[in-house]
């Protein structure tokens, strides 16, 4: 007897939870009338990691409708393509755009709606669509992920150029230059003490000739003085040889025996100049030394 009261009882509990059942699903299938739902095409470019069916639409964080469908886009492997059914009310028009929400540690993701512009047209269907288009804007973090692998993807294809620069050849190469390098710099600095005695001897050298250059352009000078005083007198004395032979007696025979004496006197000063010259060439520009230097 107590036997078929608990059977009778489960059968109970067995009606009534499925009348509840029953319930609740044309309950949620008026609440999801079509006549009060749009649907949406949605095309994701980047991994669709989280999103499932049935999986939520938010705008603006308010729950307005649910991925009805998600699958590979058959015209494209590389994109995912999934069918939204949003309510009438939500102004999806043209600027609209739907990003992927990951949901943190439960692994699930949402698409957030992003509202239009004020006064932005509806959107419209396609050519070859069934359904109107949102445009898909990856997330902050699809970006930065996505930047990250580009950036990864550089850094690797560096450091394959890097490695096919520094190969063996190229390191003995560069192993030599610096053993000249090495080299050269220890040559130079050998030869620093020559190289600041020649800077020395050149500076001593210039101080010498800045000193005697202008007492030897005066001696020149003079002598060219001199000559071009003897060459007036030449011509003077041309000139008066037409007076007479009378005259040459008595004014330009000593002018011409004065001339004569000047002209010796310069010639003995051409002469020890050639003679010092010849003697010792550098004392133009040194100076005379004296004889105990």
């Amino acid at each position: 007897m107590e036997a078929r009261l608990n059977h009778l009882i489960a059968g109970i509990f067995v009606l009534v939870f499925g009348a509840a059942t029953l319930v609740a699903g044309v309950w949620l299938a008026a609440d999801r009338d079509p006549a009060e739902y749009r649907t949406y095409r949605l095309y994701i470019e980047t991994t669709a990691q989280g999103l499932a069916r049935n999986a939520a639409v938010t705008y603006r964080g308010i729950e307005v409708g649910r991925v009805d469908r998600i699958d590979i886009d058959p015209d494209n492997p590389a994109r995912v393509r999934a069918d939204l059914r949003v309510r009438r009310d939500v102004p999806v028009r043209s600027g609209t755009t739907a990003t992927l929400r990951s949901q943190g540690l439960t692994g699930g993701a949402t698409l957030a709606i992003s509202g239009p512009e004020p006064g932005a047209p509806a959107l419209t269907v396609p050519a070859g669509e069934p359904y109107p288009v949102i445009p898909f804007e990856p997330s902050f973090w699809s970006q930065l992920d996505r930047e990250a692998e580009k950036t990864l993807g550089a850094f690797r294809g560096l450091m394959a150029d890097l490695r096919a620069v520094v190969n063996e050849e190229n390191r003995a190469a560069l192993g030599d230059s610096l053993a000249h390098l090495e080299t050269a710099t220890a040559a130079l600095a050998d030869s620093d003490d020559d190289l600041r005695e020649g800077i020395r001897a050149g500076r001593e050298l210039l101080e010498g000739s800045a000193r005697t250059l202008p007492s030897t352009l005066e001696r020149i000078r003079d002598g060219a003085s001199a000559a071009e005083r003897a060459g007036g007198a030449v011509e003077e004395l041309a000139a008066s040889g037409e007076a007479g032979l009378d005259r040459l007696e008595g004014r330009s025979l000593p002018r011409l025996e004065a001339l004569t004496r000047e002209l010796q006197r310069l010639a003995e000063d051409l002469g020890r100049l050639s003679r010092q010259l010849e003697d010792d060439p550098a004392g133009l520009l040194h100076g005379r030394r004296d004889n105990g230097s």
